[in-house]
């Protein structure tokens, strides 16, 4: 409710009636303003003893720096503050990271099934429909040691306390450079992971799409500073003016999580062109229609539109080189986790 002083006092024109503070009658000191009568825009008075300008005066700055921070962080989020730029390559950017795996000191491929060290609680056994369900889903996975198994192995805590994805959380926050690339990123998850290289793509797709999602679907003040932190550390995929940087991070790494899981270049192409093929614009209209349906038959269907995005598409498809070069090169093993 706003309220409007009745009396002549140069600078302060309205105040909010939830900053105003209404103590019985006291000796007035010199950082309180006496005033014998607030009018309040719809027509009511309210008499005071003292209103405390001093708090006003924080409150109002306070305002102005929430507001400023909350625009601030959007940006980030955006892809859009200063001193982000494009840092994807197409062609570059598969060599780039096909180096940084090669040459990993001690790379590794065990397998999520077949690791020596699992969180607790965690057991052995994977399952294809798991896994499907945490590419599909969309929601943010959980990365608290929750969800199903291939959300427990990496957010669940190890003997040391901190799960995979804490570790991988932590060197984002340790790298000192700007702008990190594909390649960086695969290298700070390989460090996180004892270089398992499936383990490193599991990590960094799960943590990257659980920011991407809780900041599309909750705002960005649901996102801690540490996280904002990680994505004005991150430089963009794309070259367009877009306002989602985070999506073609989490698809690149869920493209290496796919061939780290199936083992398949076929299953990693076919999961690749479906998605691509459910945002055509035929594609959405059956999906729709069929929605639709099942509403008016008391099927309760939310259906997640995408819509078509050849530049996230893209980006799509050189992570599908990384997975086919990583597999004509026989660095891993060709044991599929379920």
């Amino acid at each position: 409710m706003e309220i409007k002083l009745s009396i002549e006092q140069p600078n302060i024109k309205s105040l909010n009636k939830d900053n105003i503070s209404m103590p019985n009658p006291v000796k007035v000191k010199e950082s309180v303003l006496s005033l014998h009568s607030l009018e309040l825009s719809i027509g009511e008075k309210l008499n005071i003893a003292s209103l405390n300008i001093s708090k006003i005066k924080t409150e109002i700055v306070n305002f102005g720096f929430d507001n400023k921070l909350e625009i601030d962080n959007k940006l980030i989020f955006e892809g859009k503050s200063l001193g982000t730029c494009n840092v994807f390559a197409n062609q570059k950017t598969v060599d780039d990271c096909f180096s940084t795996i090669t040459n990993y000191p001690e790379l590794k491929d065990n397998g999520f099934a077949h690791q020596h060290v699992l969180p607790k609680g965690v057991d052995n056994k994977f399952n294809i429909k798991d896994f499907y369900n945490l590419m599909e889903a969309y929601s943010p996975p959980n990365i608290s040691g929750g969800g199903n198994k291939y959300e427990q192995i990496v957010g669940a805590k190890l003997p040391d306390g901190k799960s995979y994805i804490d570790k991988f959380r932590d060197n984002l926050l340790k790298s000192d450079k700007k702008n990190l690339t594909p390649s960086d990123v695969i290298k700070l998850s390989l460090d996180a992971t004892n270089g398992d290289y499936g383990l490193a793509s599991l990590t960094a797709h799960n943590f990257l799409k659980n920011i991407t999602y809780r900041g599309r679907q909750e705002g960005v003040k649901s996102l801690s500073k540490d996280e904002i932190t990680i994505i004005s550390k991150l430089g963009n995929l794309r070259q367009s003016d877009s306002n989602d940087k985070l999506g073609p991070w989490y698809h690149f790494f869920g493209v290496q999580t796919a061939l780290a899981v199936t083992k398949s270049p076929i299953a990693v192409h076919s999961m690749v062109d479906i998605e691509h093929g459910i945002r055509d614009t035929t594609s959405q209209k059956i999906i729709k229609e069929v929605s639709s349906l099942a509403n008016k038959l008391g099927i309760n269907i939310k259906p997640a539109i995408s819509q078509k995005d050849p530049e996230k598409a893209n980006i799509d498809n050189y992570s599908i080189k990384l997975a086919d070069k990583i597999f004509k090169n026989s660095l891993f093993n060709s044991q599929s986790e379920y």
